[in-house]
């Protein structure tokens, strides 16, 4: 935590993109907000964490000209104090980094050139550093939503319902943003025996997508780079690999990166160093990110090649090459590669009654002929960080609570691994009494490989499952959405998204179906949707949130109303689905695809494949 005076301000990138947001202290013209549930659960007693508001992001489709309303749930977590919550609408943004930021009304605008209009955003040292951003070639939406209080009294673990209004005016096409803001009135908190002036507040970013015929996505990749970052008070030195990435146009998409990174060798000859994949980030319409990816290690100065790709919405775009005279951390001469250990297997399970101790192991190969040595460690897995559901009753359970990596023990937490050598990793598990409120719990086992002399030599990961003896877990899956983004002529993407707000694990399939809107509903398409692209595969594990896609071409598609299906299939029979409705038509030989609302075709429908 950082000080101020008598202001504090809480810095955290949990869902950044890069995901909702919020921050404590005073209110800048352009706030920097950050972070949303490290502050929600810090320790009892503090104001921190004493309401939550849900859902902690809107996405609404809405058609031009009309009004939808959403239903927005406010909770007073604190068994003790009276809370009072001020809501209001803003204008939102994404900084280089990804990270949502508020522009408030009030917010100083300078001309800048070719009629730029400028406004800068405050973000402490840490994290760069003011940034300033063209406003002009934002889509903003504050001006469309209105909410039905401003001002939110709540009794002690008290919940009340505030609806959000959206009227999208006639002619509008694409997606459009504004933010959400809930802030709680200043206070005075004591952590570490010091006195702050705490203000509390929430980003909930609300992105809009106007639903008829879909903009084309021009999102694209348009420079790498490879820097050095030297140590400072607050960040520790770090070779950084960056994607820039620019979406001038109309829609909200997602990325995916992967960076290659090589060293030139004597005669020309490069040798790989590593690969980065950078985490699935979603980009509003009309901003700029600068990507920005550990590689893991110090490389001494030389001459390197990046090679950059991007995934936008799950399709590949144009690959960039550059070739860098990289100056990196003086101290640095030696460069040795990355030492991929191989577990096996790569998920493991146990099965155990709360109280009982059980055990199992995890065989570790060393493929390289380097000597390594290897620190072991169990972990949440990331899936199911800063993540919430909520049960029958409405209460949320946050994925933390499913972890069980604090019941593992890891031995030995620290070998020598020489090359081509093998060993086992003994996990051990003892369920306390608290296992038997879920059938499941979930646990990463993370290696961490260096070199004798201390270089970084790599990660590794598995997985381990343990189950409570006697409970049944059911899966429960929820559909999240559905839309399909332009990726060229009669080309889409379609992108589907789901929630396991279940307590078990399941193993997800996902196909889309095209069918006429008619009675007869006949099959057009069959559309395959992955989700390997996001870096999602396997089981997918509870609270994880899973996006899939898959290419649609709707050339041969004749005129006419459809439904688009997205099917979810999991388990022994298990399947959840979300639907749209398309109309195709035909102006002067020219054929176009909207989105229509469902219900002008009847409604929705259960599909069986």
């Amino acid at each position: 935590m950082l000080f101020e005076s008598r202001s504090m301000r809480i810095h955290s990138n949990l869902l950044g993109g890069r995901g909702p947001c919020c921050s404590a202290g005073r209110r800048p013209g352009a706030a920097w907000i950050i972070g949303i549930l490290a502050v929600v659960l810090l320790g009892s007693g503090s104001a921190f964490g004493q309401f939550i508001v849900q859902p902690m992001k809107v996405e609404l489709g809405v058609q031009p000209g009309k009004k939808v309303i959403r239903r927005l749930v406010i909770e007073n977590l604190n068994p003790n104090v009276r809370e009072k919550v001020d809501l209001r609408i803003t204008g939102m943004t994404q900084d280089h980094d990804g990270i949502y930021q508020i522009i408030e009304p009030d917010a100083q605008i300078t001309q800048g050139q070719n009629g730029a209009k400028l406004v800068q955003i405050e973000r402490p040292k840490n994290l760069g550093g003011p940034v300033t951003l063209d406003i002009q070639r934002l889509r903003q939406c504050q001006d469309w939503l209105r909410l039905e209080e401003d001002v939110v009294e709540l009794e002690p673990r008290q919940r009340k319902f505030v609806d959000l209004e959206v009227t999208v005016p006639p002619g509008r096409r694409g997606y459009y943003c504004a933010a959400l803001m809930a802030q709680t009135k200043a206070r005075e908190e004591r952590d570490s025996g010091q006195f702050a002036t705490v203000i509390l507040q929430f980003l909930i970013p609300v992105i809009i997508n106007v639903q008829g015929r879909p903009l084309q996505q021009q999102v694209k990749l348009v420079d790498v780079d490879l820097t050095w970052r030297p140590q400072e008070q607050l960040t520790p030195a770090a070779t950084l690999v960056t994607l820039g990435v620019d979406n001038p146009g109309g829609t909200y998409s997602r990325l995916v990166g992967i960076a290659r990174v090589s060293r030139q060798l004597g005669g020309g000859r490069w040798r790989k160093i590593t690969e980065q994949k950078f985490l699935d980030t979603g980009i509003i319409p009309g901003v700029k990110l600068n990507l920005k990816q550990d590689v893991g290690r110090q490389l001494p100065s030389g001459k390197y090649k990046v090679q950059g790709v991007l995934y936008v919405d799950g399709k590949r775009g144009r690959a960039i090459e550059k070739e860098i005279e990289y100056k990196g951390d003086p101290r640095i001469r030696d460069n040795r590669f990355e030492t991929a250990l191989e577990l096996t297997p790569v998920e493991q399970t146990l099965e155990a009654m709360p109280r009982a101790t059980r055990s199992t192991t995890i065989k570790v190969l060393n493929p390289t002929e380097e000597t390594v040595v290897v620190d072991a460690q169990a972990f949440l897995p990331d899936e199911m960080r800063q993540t919430v559901v909520y049960d029958e009753q409405g209460q949320p359970i946050k994925g933390e609570e499913l972890g069980c990596g604090d019941w593992l023990e890891v031995t030995p937490k620290q070998f020598e691994l020489r090359g081509y050598a093998q060993k086992n990793l003994r996990i051990r598990c003892k369920l306390p009494e608290s296992a038997a409120r879920f059938p499941n719990h979930y646990a990463k086992i993370h290696l961490t490989s260096r070199y004798p002399d201390g270089q970084p030599a790599g990660t590794s990961e598995g997985r381990v499952y343990v189950t409570t003896r006697g409970l049944q877990g059911t899966p429960k899956i929820k559909p999240l959405g559905l839309s399909i983004v332009k990726t060229g002529p009669l080309r889409y993407l379609v992108r589907a998204e789901f929630v396991n707000s279940g307590f078990t694990h399941v193993r997800p399939d996902c196909t889309a179906v095209l069918q006429t809107g008619g009675a007869e509903r006949q099959v057009r398409m069959r559309i395959n949707l992955s989700s390997d692209i996001y870096q999602q595969s396997g089981n997918m594990l509870p609270t994880e949130r899973r996006i899939f896609s898959g290419a649609m071409d709707m050339s041969e598609v004749s005129v006419g109303e459809y439904r688009l299906t997205a099917i979810m299939e999991y388990g022994a029979g298990g399947s959840q689905q979300e639907q749209i409705a398309l109309r195709v038509s035909e102006v002067g030989g020219q054929k176009t695809v909207e989105v229509i609302d469902v219900k002008a075709i009847g409604g929705p429908v259960r599909i069986e494949l």
